[in-house]
């Protein structure tokens, strides 16, 4: 049913609404995570998808060293051409805690944001404004 759910041109809030699927905490399972692997090293997923990308990886050691590789392969290259040192796994810890950070941030702007609003259309009903 979501097939090609990484896909650079699909917008997931259109298949979820189109599907009926309101959640954004949908799981990922192993085989969108691998298909994700790319487009997360290259930055190009949407904040939600990488968020359950991360939870994903966070909890699957064989997708995590699907990671690994791939991070190794993108990264390692470039560096060894350029005769920089890398540490994979801490260099990928923090990415990987990066978008976990985002994705908690922006709840809490969302909320802030809820909040304010909520407030200015409570004065304004009340007079206030």
């Amino acid at each position: 049913m979501f097939e090609g759910y990484c896909s650079q041109t699909m917008d997931r809030r259109a298949v979820r609404a189109r599907y009926g699927y309101e959640d954004e905490r949908t799981a990922m399972d192993c085989k969108e995570a691998q298909r994700c692997i790319h487009l997360f090293l290259k930055d190009e997923l949407d904040l939600d998808t990488a968020y359950q990308f991360v939870e994903h990886i966070s909890s699957c050691s064989e997708c995590m060293e699907e990671l690994t590789v791939e991070y190794l392969l993108l990264e390692g290259i470039s560096r060894l051409e350029n005769a920089e040192d890398i540490d994979v796994q801490s260099e990928l810890e923090d990415r990987l805690n990066r978008t976990i950070t985002r994705k908690k941030v922006y709840k809490q702007l969302k909320a802030g944001l809820f909040l304010v609003g909520s407030m200015i259309v409570c004065m304004f009903l009340l007079g206030g404004v």
